[in-house]
Order: C-alpha cells, then sequence, then structure tokens
C-alpha cells in the first residue's frame, strides 16, 4: 500500500468499512490490496478483538428466570418511604403552571383593580401539601440552582413568572 494513499476513513463511512472489514475477516482475497494491506496493519492476528454482529452482550433470560441483582424484593419493601410517590412530577407540573399562567397575579395594573384567582398556581392544586414544602427537590427543576427545596422553589417561581 502506498504510503500517499489516504483512507477517507470518517463516521459516513462506518459501515461501508465495517462491510469491507467483515468480507475481509471471512476472506482475505475478496477485498483490494490496499484495504487487506490496511486491515492487516490494524490488526496482525486477523481479528483485532473485534468481532461484527456478534449479538448481545447480555445473556438472554427465560420469563421464569428474570435479572436479578443480587437484591431480594424483601430488602425494598421493609423500608417505609420518606416521601410521597411523584413529588417530583408534581413540583415540574406547578413549575411549567407559573411558565403558562404566572403573570395573570402579577400586579402591573396600576389602579389596582383585583383580579381573579388562578388556581393552578396553587400547591394544593397539584397535590403538594405544607409538610412537602421543604422536601429537596431534583437539581435541574429551576436552572441555575444546586441546592433547592419546594419551599425555595416556590419563591423563585413567585419572583420570576408573577413579580411586578
Amino acid at each position: 500500500m502506498s504510503e500517499s494513499w489516504s483512507h477517507p476513513l470518517n463516521c459516513h463511512s462506518l459501515a461501508y468499512l465495517e462491510g469491507l472489514y467483515s468480507k475481509y475477516l471471512e476472506n482475505r482475497d475478496s477485498v483490494s490490496e490496499e484495504w487487506r494491506e490496511y486491515f492487516e496493519k490494524i490488526s496482525p492476528n486477523g481479528t483485532n478483538g473485534y468481532h461484527p454482529y456478534d449479538g448481545p452482550t447480555f445473556k438472554p433470560r427465560g420469563l421464569f428466570s428474570p435479572p436479578t441483582n443480587g437484591h431480594r424484593l424483601a430488602e425494598f419493601t421493609a423500608a417505609p418511604p420518606t416521601r410521597r410517590p411523584n413529588l417530583q412530577l408534581r413540583i415540574d407540573k406547578l413549575v411549567r403552571a407559573y411558565r403558562v399562567r404566572g403573570h395573570l397575579i402579577a400586579r402591573l395594573d396600576p389602579l389596582g383593580i383585583p383580579r381573579g384567582e388562578v388556581p393552578e398556581l396553587d400547591p394544593a392544586f397539584h397535590d403538594i401539601h405544607e409538610s412537602e414544602l421543604d422536601e429537596p427537590v431534583a437539581k435541574d427543576t429551576l436552572y441555575g440552582a444546586s441546592e433547592l427545596t419546594v419551599r425555595k422553589v416556590l419563591k423563585r417561581l413567585r419572583n420570576t413568572y408573577c413579580r411586578y
């Protein structure tokens, strides 16, 4: 193979290259001399530890032998839950409600005409109770926050979407 010959190897030619390599592994004479030399350089023993399309790397499980990680179900059911399920989902719905309807309770009217209530902005509407206000929430709930509780999320939502 000439040293000046350059291979157009990039992410767009991987399928083509893999096909050539599969042919090379089956029969070395089925590819051109240049490709044969190239494959011999990258894999002196002919396989380079790679076998295209070998199949899945996991062991298939049957219906009556489900996968396990060594833990037993009793270990998980013994501990009582520390918070109600789906709290993060309910908080995400509250954040969405503030983004969509928060402007409706902002005090922008210079005459001070009262506005109607917006029930979607009440945490109780999303089944978030007073006892959950100090629970931690995911860091990506609001941009730029590291340590958040439900109470801090509410404060930031009101300051961002309802402030005048």
